[in-house]
């Protein structure tokens, strides 16, 4: 049972979290990035560590792919 609030009512309780941000998931489109994907991926992750993240290859010739892939995004290619 949920402790009462201070209004009388049942108190809420907001689910644990790592970041005032909650979970979620940052959807980041890439074209040609592999010089530049790794530090913003850092950046990503520093900023809201419970954050999925998505990375959305339109069809680079280098090393996005890998380079995303390695700093543990969901990579998706088309």
């Amino acid at each position: 049972m949920d402790a009462p609030s201070a209004v009388g009512g049942p108190a809420i309780a907001a689910p644990p979290t790592e970041t005032p941000l909650g979970r979620g998931v940052c959807i980041l489109p890439a074209y040609n990035e592999e010089r530049t994907i790794g530090p913003v991926l850092d950046g990503i992750r520093a900023a809201a560590p419970s954050f999925d993240i998505v990375v959305v290859d339109d069809g680079s010739r280098d090393g996005t792919r890998e380079v995303a892939a390695a700093r543990g995004a969901v990579v998706l290619r088309h």
